[in-house]
């Protein structure tokens, strides 16, 4: 009993007391419909024989009792007697023994199993002597009949009631091993919270319901561990992007303080720190707006744009801005192409394209940036003749903080094509790439017009 849990406890201890209440309530329930029956036919057999009394009284001046009336009561048997314990009068039931001693004026039972009566013995006493005797008997095959049924019906019950019991333990031992992949999620859940992301359940019982939970439960862990491990990368990820640029800003600045230095010296040491300083205002930029995506905060200002002209804006800013890189940018934009956008999510999105392009160029290569609208759909493409990503890389490059080729490439953060993505999603559109190594990447980025 120690070694069973709670629940087994539990069902083994009602089982047993629901048999003992059948087993003692069945026969208490017996011996008083059987006690009430006997009464019943003794009250009967009495009521009978005073009837029979009153039917045989004497007549004046009779020395004899009155045998000449109709004895025959229905269901019960009388049979007058003589002084000398002869029948006289009346009839007995046939398997009855007519020579039975005579016991007056107490109700008792003759017979044996088969056939039992109830047996009322009364003298006639005619002018104070005693001129014979009656008896009524009356059988109780009725009686018998119905206790021996309600004791078969005893027997089956606590037949069924013993079998009920044995069906609750094996249909428990059934349910324990069917709700055994509950109990190993639940110790699961209590490994998880103790900080133990690597445990699965595993269940191999089977695909019912709690087969399935169990499967979906290590689905969900799977994608929990994976968001806990991206979650600490990009933590990592984090603090090593803004430790470059803020070692930089220090060094700088210690060097500018230590000694005398020229105008020349001191301008170098304030451009670094400049440079430095936009590239962690950009990181720290394209941070937000990652928090701000994933927590679904982020708010749309939504206007009608004209996308054809704004990306002539971009493609002819970067050109300014990157004209001593020694890359050429080019554009073929149709014209007149207006969306309902997000201005400012539209411009970090092509930025983002651009300058990915330009970071994985090489010298005097190029880059093509296209607007085109083919009838419903708004294609907007970056091309480049850069270093192209290895088949390897490609399904990377949209997470957060990745770069490919890192040891060539070390100043991008690795933010801006999960940006680019995200920024695509939001507006219903979709992006691609198509990249072959040594020869460059065309990104595409696919939006419905409405």
């Amino acid at each position: 009993m120690k070694r069973l849990n709670i629940k087994w406890k539990i069902m083994l201890w009602h089982s047993l007391a629901l048999l003992l209440i059948f087993i003692a309530v069945l026969p208490i329930m017996y011996l008083v419909i059987s006690d009430h029956l006997y009464k019943g036919a003794e009250t009967l057999l009495l009521s009978e024989a005073g009837k029979i009394t009153g039917l045989l009284r004497l007549g004046e001046g009779m020395d004899e009792p009155n045998t000449g009336i109709d004895l025959i009561q229905t269901g019960t048997y009388i049979a007058v007697y003589s002084d000398a314990n002869e029948i006289i009068s009346g009839r007995l039931p046939e398997d009855f023994d007519p020579n039975a001693q005579p016991i007056f004026n107490d109700v008792h039972y003759e017979g044996f199993a088969e056939h039992k009566w109830m047996v009322l013995d009364r003298e006639l006493i005619v002018h104070g002597k005693r001129t014979g005797w009656f008896r009524v008997v009356k059988p109780l095959d009725a009686i018998s009949s119905a206790l021996a049924y309600f004791k078969t019906m005893i027997y089956i019950a606590t037949l069924i009631i013993i079998c009920f019991s044995a069906l609750m333990m094996i249909s428990g031992g059934f349910i324990t091993r069917a709700l055994s992949p509950v109990k190993q999620i639940t110790k699961t859940a209590q490994q998880i919270g103790q900080g133990n992301l690597s445990k699965r359940i595993n269940f191999e019982g089977g695909h019912d319901e709690v087969g399935v939970l169990a499967a979906t439960f290590d689905k969900m862990l799977d994608r929990l561990e994976d968001s806990f491990d991206r979650e600490k990368r990009f933590s990592a990820d984090v603090s090593h992007e803004l430790r470059t640029p803020v070692t930089a800003i220090i060094v700088n600045a210690e060097e500018a303080l230590v000694g005398d230095k020229t105008a020349e010296e001191y301008r170098e040491n304030l451009k670094t720190i400049l440079l430095e300083g936009k590239k962690m205002n950009s990181l720290i930029s394209q941070l937000l707006m990652m928090a701000r995506s994933i927590d679904g905060n982020y708010i749309q200002e939504m206007e009608c744009i004209d996308l054809s002209a704004l990306t002539q804006t971009i493609v002819e800013d970067v050109t300014e801005r990157d004209e001593n890189s020694g890359i050429t940018i080019s554009a073929d934009i149709d014209s007149g192409i207006i969306m309902l956008f997000d201005q400012t999510l539209f411009m970090r999105l092509l930025y983002n394209l651009i300058d990915n392009a330009l970071k994985y160029n090489v010298p005097s290569g190029w880059v093509k940036v296209s607007l085109k609208k083919q009838q419903s759909t708004v294609l907007l493409s970056v091309g480049d003749g850069g270093i192209g990503i290895s088949e390897e890389d490609l399904p990377r490059i949209w997470n957060r903080f990745y770069k490919a080729n890192q040891s060539t490439i070390s100043s991008s953060p690795g933010l801006g094509l999960s940006i680019v993505r995200w920024i695509a999603e939001q507006f219903g559109g979709s992006v691609s790439v198509m990249s072959e190594l040594g020869k460059g990447s065309l990104f595409e980025v696919r939006f419905e017009v409405k």
